[in-house]
């Protein structure tokens, strides 16, 4: 009666200083369809984002260059895109400008109607976009020629179409979706208008093109 009324207190001090170990809880199994939607989730967050309008601006123009002389002025409205991926996009604008050329029988007037379509790397970050790239111009240009003494000379009328490659680079920044835009174009007009002066070409759109621009719109 001893030895089992000592086993019995032994038995009961061991449960009690003893615990049981904790169950592990089970992992649920995963479905098929966690892991389908796993995988439309990482394919959504990678995926490249459609095509968006960017920006709207209207600018103004300086620069010119045409035929080496830097006197044009104007401006117009641009539309600027971002595409699939984040850094590439692009804009397409219309433009007009005048310069005006005094020489010695006369004055010119030279306007120009263009298009240009600038394909760009975009480099964005925290409301700062930057741009470069290449693309090309096209346009309409009149040159009106008036003499100053028309006993002597006599002013004409040449017009037609230019065009040529460009390069560009634009710097901006966008706050509320106002945003503002500075940007610099080279290009070359292959096809080319021109007058003459007593025989010798003074005016026109032909060879290198540099223009400046500063815009500002509406931006996202």
């Amino acid at each position: 009666m001893a030895l089992a009324a000592a086993e019995l207190v032994i038995t009961s001090f061991m449960e009690l200083v003893v615990e049981n170990p904790p169950a592990r809880p089970t992992a649920a199994p995963r479905s098929l369809d966690d892991d389908r939607r796993a995988a439309a989730t990482l394919a959504e967050k990678h995926a490249p984002q459609g095509s968006r309008v960017d920006a709207l601006l209207a600018f103004a123009a300086l620069g010119g260059t045409f035929d080496a002389r830097p006197g044009a002025r104007g401006g117009g409205l641009r539309l600027s895109v971002a595409w699939g991926a984040p850094y590439l996009g692009g804009d397409a604008d219309l433009s007009l400008t005048v310069d005006d050329d005094r020489t010695a029988l006369g004055e010119v007037r030279t306007n120009t109607w263009s298009l240009g379509l600038r394909p760009a790397l975009r480099f964005a970050r925290a409301g700062w976009l930057g741009t470069i790239g290449l693309g090309a111009r096209l346009g309409l240009a009149r040159l009106d020629g008036t003499a100053f003494d028309r006993s002597i000379a006599r002013g004409r009328v040449v017009a037609g179409t230019w065009g040529g490659p460009l390069a560009h680079a634009n710097v901006g920044f966008t706050l509320a979706h106002v945003t503002a835009r500075l940007g610099a174009e080279v290009g070359f007009a292959w096809r080319s208008v021109s007058g003459t002066v007593d025989g010798r070409t003074l005016a026109g759109v032909r060879g290198p093109w540099f223009l400046t621009t500063l815009g500002l719109g509406w931006g996202t």
